[in-house]
């Protein structure tokens, strides 16, 4: 009879563990979705500054060439 108690509460506790794991599962695919959309803005911001960047440079080297020629 005690050996069969502590097999029902072995599996008890299994039983909960099981549930704590599932539970830690959910929490971590949401933080990973968060993450991967935060990523996905980074990289949006990223490509978005390098434009940026890359028409401001053809500006300023259109401004160099015009006060060129008017010097």
């Amino acid at each position: 009879v005690a050996a069969l108690v502590r097999l029902a509460e072995t599996a008890l506790v299994l039983n909960e563990e099981g549930s704590a794991s599932e539970c830690e599962i959910v929490k971590l695919r949401a933080r990973n979705e968060s993450l991967e959309t935060k990523i996905i803005k980074l990289e949006t911001d990223l490509q978005d500054r390098e434009e940026k960047a890359k028409i401001f440079a053809d500006t300023m080297a259109e401004l160099r060439a015009a006060q060129a020629s008017l010097a």
